[in-house]
């Protein structure tokens, strides 16, 4: 072909992508390329509009936005009645807006018929309004001599109805127009084709196969058909795509199958990872180069994060052909979530946002402040936009320059080019005011579509791109990932705002007014799932010599996946079929040759006892804690598996930059032998401390501290690691508020409430008629008086059931003030923990209730009892009058309840010390006392027998000590039963003080030498095992 032919054709492709490669494959063949004749549908349609003197009244995509935003707010104000739009927000009618316009520009002569049978609806339906909404933008347009997509189109087939002279120069010298690469036509560019094809000779060529193109169009319906295939496909391919057409595999040649490969892996990173080792091992084994590598997904944002961080591992080249998305920068990123910082107030993502590396200064103090905070936060005005409803470009600019480092281009090509894309925008909103919402919304939608092509490019790498680019692609080697239901295809669904039904109305409209219109103009639900289909098609076509479909098991959420329709169907045709059971290919093979671990036998033994519709692909090595000796392939997989596997490492040989990663490695397989072992051995990596100065630090901590709780020393039982980073090293658990009351605050509440209430019960005349008397110590016995008989005489009062009346009543009645009391002494300490106001109300109500249903339950489990309360809350220590020592450790607490119990000679029979508790069982209690889990009941009964007997734990006064938790949930014991043994534990019972003390003294003996082992770790109220490494286990048999 002469150059003089050449220049009077003019070749036409689909995508950029699709033009690349033509050029390239030219270049190869002839060492040179001339593209002065190469462009894509768009830039043709835009060359022959720009050719025109309308250009200049195109506007910008963020300029189109803000004033559509605009028209948006003044249509819901000025159409308030009628208005089903005023129920959605901005973004919702904007996408109308565009909707409408892409509908109309794909059949712009049709524009004023389209537009009277929406408007035919009644005045409140979507279509009446949309038609409305649509209106007000083609009008403002029309008054500010400004063109909109509709109208640039109209021009475009005004100018190819003309004779051809007068169409533009560069149009009217070609004698030929060749389509390349044509799957189907959408209605504009259809419209185009047949203006031009009575005036110049137009060829269509088919991105497949000519024996596809009849099945394509059928499916399809359409009406320009292309004549001739484009190039050449694989017969293998051809062969394998006419197979799931018609859904028979038995019409392919067994050597198809050595085409084909299938992936199973467990989540997204997993599966770039079971990707990449695959790449590896497909390049030194076949020998292909990465040029000849492609990754297809449905979506970049899929991969977009994962691709870089993992390639860079497996040393792999990679480029995007299309080039990265904007939208998935960390800087851009991260500027969206400072804006909707401003409306969600949440304080997560506050902190999140201040510890980012990619700001100015440091927040480190701002950060402690909110980490203080509840969920919502009051944001610092200075840092953080505080007015919502009126913000301009200039502000977000200002702040995008004040708060965040701008990227360097030698260090960071594709930030520094999205920062300055977004800078642009930014720019171009400069003074134009707007809400945040709106703001938000803008800036985002003129990203969507603007991509970030590499600073040097490198089409020698693997490409990744999505299915929609992989029209008139060519590639040895294709991978398709994320092959999930919802994902490739997406789900079947209607347009929301011309569904299926409206449609088919519209058309029957337009023939009714005798037009023609093109053949896939106005396509349902149905037409566009065959199109996903048809672009599975063509992107399998696309592979000469290997193909394999992935899909992952579960979503960043931990929620299951499902394959994909199209991978199930190819599975079951190839993978898995009644006469092949599990199809192995050389990859599979190669694997199952090579590694050490037994995962893949194990996973094919089980495959092959499964029903057939049951089977799956032979799983990746991400369902793995590590990659089995023999398929690792980056440095770290290597590593830990030399380290995981052998104890004699020269640690010296390996480079310094793995020296933390060989430490970790060295620490987690001392941890693992020591967790599966006997315990026998001890490991300074499982908390055992073998330095004897050390050791000595801790026992002077030990000797020094003023005194032990009961609930510290609980701590040693659950964990006695988290002892030693919680009270020895003073590590805080970082303590997060909620929007809802914090359950220890209302326990306090409680507390604090029954105590004012028993008080009051016994040192206050409340004429309710309770039967207040004295107790006093006399003659090696404790009695009970009606009046004060000496200095030594204590205040109690009777639990008489007869006055329960009388004291719900008097509860009824003061009950608002006894609460409003309790919070002013404790608002100052705690007011943080309340939670929002509406929750703390709710809660206010709820403990209120809770008090005086506390209350008719002791007074009614008191019946028959001569029951008298003593003390509420009362505190022992080495600094109170009652003090006890246990194994040379000073003990302080604070009792909830000492209640006394009287015959009726006054003589004391038994002392009740009760603790109150949300819920327990009696067995739960005394298995936790027994293993020192529960030391508040035990050191709370001792420290009561030291207040009365000035000695604790002998034989004559454990007999007539009784402990029990009292249950101030909604779940209590019969009140027939609860001062009985059936609830209440005697401190005589059989053992249990024996086996309290020699847990309790084993405890503190391991402290003392040092042993803070990870292991046992019980279940208590906070989660640990992130910290441990190790599993927690239920303190109690079931």
């Amino acid at each position: 072909m002469t150059e003089g032919i050449l220049n009077q054709e003019l070749i036409i492709f689909p995508n950029k992508l699709s033009q690349r490669r033509y050029e390239q494959k030219i270049t190869l063949e002839k060492g040179f390329c001339d593209t002065s004749n190469f462009l894509t549908f768009q830039k043709f349609i835009n060359k022959i509009f720009f050719d025109t003197d309308y250009s200049d009244q195109f506007i910008s995509k963020s300029e189109k936005l803000l004033i559509i935003y605009q028209l948006i707010n003044k249509f819901k104000k000025i159409n308030v009645k009628n208005n089903s739009m005023n129920l959605m927000n901005n973004q919702s009618c904007l996408n109308v807006a565009q909707k409408i316009e892409n509908e109309i520009a794909n059949l712009p002569r049709f524009k004023n018929l389209i537009l009277e049978w929406m408007m035919s609806h009644e005045p409140n339906h979507k279509l009446y309004q949309s038609a409305l909404l649509y209106s007000l933008w083609s009008d403002y347009c029309s008054e500010n001599n400004l063109l909109n997509n509709v109208k640039k189109n109209e021009i475009i087939l005004e100018i190819l109805s003309l004779e051809k002279n007068k169409w533009p120069l560069f149009l009217k010298t070609k004698k030929k127009i060749i389509l390349r690469d044509v799957l189907w036509m959408e209605p504009f560019q259809e419209e185009c084709i047949i203006e031009m094809s009575s005036k110049i000779k137009i060829d269509l060529e088919s991105a497949v196969p000519f024996s596809f193109v009849d099945f394509f169009s059928d499916r399809l319906g359409l009406s320009v058909i292309p004549e001739k295939p484009t190039r050449k496909i694989s017969n293998w391919a051809e062969d394998f795509c006419d197979a799931m057409i018609i859904n028979d595999s038995s019409i392919c040649n067994k050597s198809v199958y050595e085409h084909i490969d299938f992936s199973c892996s467990i989540n997204a990173y997993g599966e770039i990872e079971d990707i990449a080792r695959r790449i590896r091992w497909y390049i030194e084994h076949c020998n292909y180069c990465f040029h000849e590598i492609a990754i297809y997904t449905p979506s970049l944002s899929l991969v977009d994060d994962i691709i870089p961080h993992v390639f860079e591992r497996f040393d792999l080249s990679y480029y995007y052909d299309r080039g990265r998305p904007v939208l998935s920068s960390p800087i851009v990123k991260l500027f969206f979530s400072y804006l909707s910082i401003s409306i969600s107030k949440n304080r997560d993502e506050v902190i999140d946002f201040l510890r980012n590396p990619t700001l100015k200064n440091n927040y480190d103090t701002l950060v402690d402040i909110y980490l203080k905070s509840r969920p919502t936060v009051d944001l610092n005005e200075d840092l953080f936009i505080s007015n919502q409803e009126k913000i301009n470009g200039e502000l977000l600019l200002n702040k995008l320059n004040d708060l965040f480092k701008e990227p360097k281009s030698e260090d960071d090509h594709f930030n520094f080019m999205s920062y300055q894309k977004l800078k642009e925008i930014l720019n171009e909103l400069k003074e134009n005011n707007f809400s945040i919402y709106d703001g938000i919304e803008m800036i985002r939608e003129s990203l969507k579509n603007e991509n970030i092509l590499p600073k040097i490019r490198r089409d020698n790498g693997i490409n990744i791109l999505s299915l929609d680019d992989a029209i008139g692609a060519d590639y040895k080697l294709v991978f398709f990932i994320a092959l999930n239901e919802g994902f490739f295809p997406s789900l079947k669904s209607e347009d929301i705002l011309f569904n299926d039904i409206d449609k088919s109305e519209l058309k029957s409209f337009l023939s009714n007014k005798l037009l023609k219109l093109p053949q896939m103009a106005l396509s349902n639900s149905n037409i566009n799932m065959e199109k996903q289909r048809i672009k599975f098609i063509a992107a399998i076509l696309s592979a000469s010599d290997q193909i394999v479909f992935s899909y992952r098991k579960i979503n960043s959420d931990g929620a299951q996946l499902q394959p994909s329709s199209y991978f199930s169907e190819l599975w079951n045709l190839f993978g898995c079929t009644e006469k092949n059971d599990l199809f192995i290919s050389k990859y599979n093979l190669w694997r199952l040759q090579n590694s050490t671990n037994s995962f893949l036998n194990d996973h094919i033994k089980n495959q092959k006892k499964s029903n057939h519709i049951d089977k799956i692909p032979i799983i990746g090595e991400s369902f793995l804690p590590y990659v089995p000796k023999g398929l690792s392939y980056t440095n770290q997989e290597i590593l830990i598996n030399v380290f995981s596997r052998y104890d004699d490492i020269n640690t010296s040989v390996i480079k310094s930059e793995y020296s933390a990663l060989i430490n970790d490695i060295c620490i987690e397989k001392n941890r693992i032998e020591y967790l599966s072992s006997d315990r026998e051995t001890s490991s300074i990596f499982s908390g055992h401390i073998k330095n004897e100065k050390i050791i000595k630090k801790i026992n002077k901590w030990i000797d020094e501290k003023e005194s032990f709780s009961p609930t510290r020393l609980e701590k040693i039982t659950y964990s006695r690691f988290i002892f030693l980073l919680e009270e020895i090293l003073n590590v805080e658990n970082e303590e997060i508020l909620d929007d809802f009351t914090d359950k220890r605050v209302s326990g306090k509440v409680i507390h604090e409430m029954l105590k004012k209430i028993y008080t009051d019960f016994r040192d206050k005349d409340l004429e309710i008629g309770l039967d207040r008397k004295w107790v006093f110590y006399d003659k090696n016995i404790w009695k009970l008086s009606k009046n004060k008989i000496s200095k030594n005489c204590y205040p109690v009062f009777h639990l008489d059931c007869s006055k329960l009346d009388e004291v719900l009543n008097y509860l009824k009645k003061e009950i608002d003030n006894i609460f409003h009391y309790v919070i002013s002494d404790l608002e100052y300490k705690i007011t943080s923990k309340f939670g929002e106001k509406e929750f703390w109300e709710i809660e206010q109500k709820k403990i209120k209730e809770n008090v005086i249903s506390l209350v008719k339950f002791d007074f009614e489990s008191s019946k028959e009892k001569n029951i008298y309360p003593f003390e509420f809350e009362y505190y022992f220590g080495p600094n109170a009058k009652t003090k006890i020592n246990m194994f040379n450790l000073p003990i302080s607490g604070i009792i909830d309840r000492i209640d006394l119990c009287f015959d009726n000679n006054n003589n004391l029979t038994e002392i009740h010390v009760l603790d109150y508790k949300s819920k327990s069982s009696r067995k739960k209690q005394i298995e936790e006392v027994e293993k020192a889990a529960n030391c508040q009941l035990i050191i709370y009964a001792f420290a009561v027998q030291q207040l009365f007997f000035d000695k604790y734990n002998s034989e004559k006064i454990n007999d007539i000590i009784k402990i029990s938790n009292f249950p101030y949930s909604e779940e209590k014991p019969n009140k027939d039963y609860f001062r009985t043994e059936k609830v209440m534990i005697p401190l005589n019972y059989p053992g249990l003080i024996d086996q309290f003390t020699q847990s309790l003294q084993a405890n503190i003996e391991m402290l003392r030498n040092g042993n803070f082992s990870v292991d046992p770790y019980y279940k208590r109220y906070n989660n640990y095992e992130s910290i441990l490494r190790n599993n927690a286990k239920e303190l109690l048999d079931n």
